[in-house]
């Protein structure tokens, strides 16, 4: 994709956060992060006027957690969700999602996961009913086990990559 319809792609996106009222900064730290309870979400200025594939559903998957938040989540379940809207949403944004992205988000899912069970024990995956809706509108019961990312339909599925066996 050339730098153009990435630029195109990230004013979309800012566009949506403007609709959302989601304020946008830009930081000097190499990583995008939310900052949920403000509605915030602060982006890589290198990477944001230089936008990538892997920038783009950075951006989209921070702005999920602000349109998926909920504060009686744990960690590993706000990560899951977020991911699943950035990934649901990407057609509408023109944002690809590849293989490479899936697997890094769901290995840095799992990695929450278990810290949760490191500090809390077996009873993490009991599902609790959040007190206030999420801003997205979904007032449904937080999830308790999570899926694998897998399970999320993609709109754009990646294409798959010939694997040779090493012998």
């Amino acid at each position: 994709m050339k730098k153009k319809d990435m630029i195109k792609i990230r004013t979309s996106l800012d566009n949506f956060c403007e609709e959302h009222s989601i304020e946008v900064y830009l930081t000097d730290e190499d990583l995008s992060y939310a900052m949920v309870g403000w509605g915030a979400v602060y982006i890589n200025e290198k990477g944001y006027m230089n936008p990538t594939s892997e920038l783009l559903f950075d951006y989209l998957h921070e702005i999920g957690h602000i349109m998926t938040n909920d504060v009686r989540m744990k960690r590993y379940e706000m990560e899951f969700l977020a991911t699943e809207w950035a990934i649901k949403n990407a057609n509408e944004f023109n944002v690809t999602v590849t293989r490479e992205r899936i697997d890094d988000y769901q290995y840095y899912i799992e990695g929450w996961r278990h810290t949760a069970i490191r500090r809390h024990g077996k009873n993490i995956n009991e599902t609790k009913e959040p007190k206030t809706p999420r801003r997205s509108g979904f007032d449904g019961p937080v999830i308790g086990q999570i899926k694998n990312l897998d399970e999320v339909e993609l709109i754009n599925p990646p294409v798959k990559k010939k694997i040779q066996a090493t012998l």
